[in-house]
């Protein structure tokens, strides 16, 4: 049965039963009332919801098939940088230090959401290896620049062609205007505002 027909049968069986309750009163009790108007408005409240409460079935979660998609990319990559030794989430430091966008871990932690100990047990790893710089701030000696050594530039310089090859590979299916649409749709989800949660009232 198709989504919406579940919900306006439910609503039905829901608005059968309160009638039912109250059929052998001439009016509803002001306090009965009240009580029907709030259920009915949570109700149709969530009926203009994307993702309506009680409607979670897996296979059409989307925050299960871009954890299953981003899963999926991220074992490709794992699997190709063997070869150079290093992991996806080292690998993406060094293509985003190689872009001059990002300067410190804390930039870092900020856009691959990682947690601050992660990271810096990555850009320790990194530099053991000679692939990043750590050089103090000029202007506060409190923050710490990161950059790409001389053998890190020469890594990013590899894995551009690398990460763009497995992406042509997995979206080998896809027009050229969809891969436009899929990164508007994931730059908007990525931009948008969220609002706090709604407290639940006791």
């Amino acid at each position: 049965m198709p989504f919406f027909l579940c919900v306006f049968f439910i609503l039905g069986c829901f608005c059968r039963e309160w009638l039912q309750e109250f059929s052998n009163s001439a009016i509803l009790l002001p306090k009965q009332l009240f009580k029907f108007e709030i259920l009915m408005g949570q109700q149709m409240s969530d009926l203009t919801k994307l993702f309506p409460s009680g409607s979670w079935c897996i296979e059409e979660s989307v925050g299960y098939l871009l954890a299953r998609a981003r899963t999926k990319l991220v074992k490709a990559v794992d699997l190709e940088l063997t070869r150079y030794d290093i992991t996806h989430a080292q690998g993406s430091l060094v293509m985003m230090l190689s872009t001059g966008r990002y300067a410190t871990a804390a930039e870092l932690v900020r856009d691959l959401y990682i947690d601050s100990a992660s990271m810096t047990r990555m850009i320790d790893r990194l530099e053991k290896r000679g692939l990043i710089i750590r050089t103090p701030s000029v202007s506060d000696r409190r923050v710490i620049n990161l950059s790409l050594s001389q053998a890190g530039t020469q890594l990013a310089e590899q894995l551009q062609p690398l990460f763009g090859d497995i992406l042509n590979r997995h979206f080998i299916d896809f027009s050229k205007e969809e891969v436009d649409t899929l990164k508007g749709l994931l730059r908007k989800l990525l931009e948008t505002e969220v609002p706090a949660a709604a407290k639940e009232t006791p």
